[in-house]
């Protein structure tokens, strides 16, 4: 069973007020997406990793690839970058960096306009590598805000994939009472308001996090149904395990963990500083 990450680093992080990718800012000093592709590494279930990133910023990713000073297989991702070498479908570079599980393979690919065609450019890249792909090699995608997730949780995602399960997702109980509601136009104040439609039971509700597992071939599918369709809707799906619970296949979850916050705002950064700091928090 072959196992890749596609770390989707590609958002231009409108909401947190970046100049540039939000995968840029830095957390304890290093880049989010370097943190993520670290976390990936280091499970020890992983032999290689796609990094998605924008296509204005090819050349500034892997600069950073190549300068930082990745340390001992059992601290970081390892190693040192390798050489640089060209490849076709949009990859722009490959390093070779050592990983707990030997040698990991380091791609970075030029994203799309959407996240949608960002993760289908990182499947082509895993689906080119693995070729011949076998029915067991599965792809965790995951988003490179969310730099602080434990291992642990990458290692219960590959299980359950193991298993059998096409489709596996950490996720969190909702702590907050979730209501739906609709606009409503306040004429006097002439500011919009919501009024209530339903609250939902939230002891049955779940918080989505990544990284998502799912067997290479199944996802490919609904990646690629998907994109059949009109832009608008395929944008649509929130996340990838929607695109395989729409093509028809069963999603499970798994425990996953406060520490895979994502980072969406800069009060989110703050928080996850905190617990880059203390690895007892959120634990």
């Amino acid at each position: 069973m072959r196992v890749a990450a596609v770390v989707v680093a590609a958002g231009k992080g409108t909401r947190f007020g970046s100049r540039g990718a939000k995968a840029l800012e830095r957390l304890s000093g290093e880049p989010l997406f370097v943190r993520s592709a670290r976390a990936m590494a280091e499970s020890g279930v992983v032999d290689r990793i796609a990094i998605v990133a924008p296509a204005d910023r090819i050349e500034e990713f892997e600069g950073i690839l190549q300068a930082v000073p990745f340390g001992r297989a059992a601290d970081s991702l390892g190693g040192t970058a390798g050489p640089a070498k060209g490849v076709a479908d949009g990859l722009e570079q490959a390093a070779s960096i050592e990983g707990v599980a030997g040698r990991i393979e380091v791609d970075v690919v030029s994203g799309g306009r959407t996240r949608q065609e960002s993760v289908a450019r990182g499947l082509d890249r895993v689906f080119e590598a693995y070729r011949p792909a076998a029915s067991s090699d599965c792809v965790l995608i995951h988003d490179a805000a969310r730099p602080l997730v434990p291992g642990a949780v990458i290692r219960r995602v590959v299980d359950a994939l193991a298993a059998g399960h096409p489709a596996v997702v950490p996720a969190l109980p909702v702590a907050d009472t979730i209501k739906r509601v609709e606009r409503i136009a306040d004429g006097e104040a002439g500011a919009d308001l919501e009024r209530v439609v339903e609250t939902h039971d939230r002891t049955l509700l779940r918080a989505m996090q990544t990284p998502q597992g799912f067997h290479l071939d199944a996802v490919l599918r609904a990646h690629r149904d998907f994109a059949e369709k009109g832009e608008e809707e395929a944008s649509a799906a929130p996340d990838d395990a929607a695109l395989v619970e729409a093509a028809g296949l069963p999603v499970v979850l798994v425990r996953g963990s406060e520490r895979s916050m994502k980072i969406t705002r800069p009060i989110d950064l703050a928080i996850a500083q905190l617990l880059a700091d203390d690895p007892s928090l959120g634990a």
